[in-house]
């Protein structure tokens, strides 16, 4: 590999009824994984020590999950998350 190639890889997977553990939920990285692996479709178990934190994310999820549920969203048919570590970032 050379120093100029893409680090970048796509990941797809169907998290639709997987339940994840996010730990470190209530905010940064942690947040935005429960946020996106809800997106999926997976029911996302939410755990930090900041106990506000992770009930404002809590709602969040809920209110994303009430949304996907709901005929609004009938236009999602599926998802993909990418996961690069990060370097796209830079």
């Amino acid at each position: 590999m050379n120093a100029g190639s893409d680090l970048q890889r796509t990941v797809e997977v169907d998290l639709a009824g997987r339940t994840v553990l996010v730990t470190g939920a209530a905010s940064g990285i942690g947040r935005a994984c429960a946020r996106r692996l809800a997106a999926a479709g997976a029911k996302a178990l939410v755990v930090d020590r900041d106990a506000d934190g992770v009930r404002s994310v809590a709602d969040e999820v809920a209110e994303l999950v009430a949304y996907l549920c709901s005929a609004a969203a009938s236009f999602v048919t599926g998802a993909s998350i990418v996961m690069d570590g990060g370097w796209s970032a830079h």
